[in-house]
């Protein structure tokens, strides 16, 4: 499967694949650090801030409002003070109560909040009644037992409803915390499961690109060795896959069918000048042989022609000998002939001078 790919996509898919598998990790761990810090942001939002809001709201009902009665009745503030002063607590109280109606709530604080909303509701009407008191004075010169009692028995139920949920706030902050835990260990876990599985298959990748590059060059390399050790050009190598090894051992391959034919050719030419060297060695002999014959032919007319030439020499001797005899011949022919000239023109003197005689 991997020899059908290139060792450049191979090599660019072992770098890729750990690339996208951390961006992919960085991905998915940055989308939970995103919902875990909106998930903080709505714990603060919807569970803190609201807990702040119910504090101030108590504060505001039970511990501001209460002080201020016993202030009043201890005279330490007068009616105006705190008729102004509860005016202030419960305004706050008020607001409060309204912004942490705005939060998110669940179902069992939807029950609660409904009982609290009536108990703040008499406990108001109770607060109006008692400041009412201050007009008259009965609110000084009430007992304190009953001036307790009285104030006690309406302001616990709203401190208990506002307790309870507190309580459940804080239930539910725990549960939302407990579950962010849960949902941070899950992550953990699927991050690590992740990482190994990326890791074991990096690894896997890794050995099988490392055995589908390694492999054929052992192949190639092995395949080298025995044609230069053997010379064997019809050796091939093992060929499969598209990749650049493969091409490598194709364009081997070809080029040892390239020499192995141009040594064919080169065979078939030595053959042929082999069958030529030995017809014109053939051709040699016989040349030699009529050579030596020629020789043999030509001492025998080189002996005849000395035996000649001795023969031509001797006659040539003998030539000149008689040349010589013949030209002594002919000079003492001409004295011969000078001599009976002369006699011949004596005797013609003398016949004339005989005749003039006569």
């Amino acid at each position: 499967m991997l020899r059908k790919t290139s060792i450049k996509l191979r090599l660019i898919a072992i770098l890729a694949i750990p690339l996208l598998a951390l961006l992919l990790s960085s991905g998915l761990l940055l989308n939970r650090m995103i919902a875990l810090h909106d998930d903080l942001d709505s714990l603060y939002e919807h569970r803190v801030h609201p807990l702040q809001q119910l504090k101030n709201t108590s504060d505001a009902y039970t511990v501001t409002t209460l002080e201020l009665l016993h202030k009043y009745r201890g005279n330490l503030i007068d009616q105006e003070q705190l008729i102004s002063a509860v005016s202030a607590a419960i305004a706050l109280g008020d607001k409060n109560w309204a912004l942490y109606l705005k939060s998110r709530h669940t179902e069992e604080e939807r029950s609660l909040i409904d009982k609290a909303e009536k108990l703040r509701s008499s406990l108001n009407t109770f607060i109006s009644k008692e400041i009412a008191l201050t007009s008259t004075g009965q609110l000084k010169t009430m007992s304190n037992e009953v001036f307790s009692k009285t104030l006690y028995d309406n302001f616990d139920p709203m401190i208990q409803a506002l307790r309870k949920l507190m309580k459940t706030q804080l239930t539910v902050a725990g549960e939302f915390v407990a579950r962010n835990d849960a949902e941070f260990e899950s992550l953990m876990s699927q991050l690590s499961g992740l990482l190994i599985t990326l890791v074991i298959t990096l690894i896997a990748l890794g050995f099988a690109i490392y055995r589908s590059v390694i492999r054929p060059l052992r192949n190639l390399r092995i395949a080298l060795i025995t044609i230069s050790d053997q010379a064997d050009l019809a050796h091939r190598v093992d060929i499969s896959g598209r990749d650049e090894i493969t091409q490598m051992s194709l364009a081997l391959d070809g080029m040892l069918e390239s020499f192995r034919s141009t040594l064919e050719r080169v065979a078939t030419a030595s053959n042929k000048t082999n069958s030529a060297v030995t017809d014109l060695k053939a051709s040699n002999r016989q040349v030699c042989h009529s050579i030596n014959e020629q020789e043999e032919h030509l001492s025998a007319v080189a002996t005849a022609i000395n035996e000649m030439s001795s023969s031509i020499s001797e006659v040539a001797s003998n030539a000149a000998q008689t040349s010589s005899y013949a030209c002594d011949a002919n000079t003492m022919a001409t004295d011969g002939q000078s001599k009976v000239q002369d006699n011949l023109t004596a005797i013609e003197t003398l016949s004339e001078s005989m005749q003039d005689r006569k």
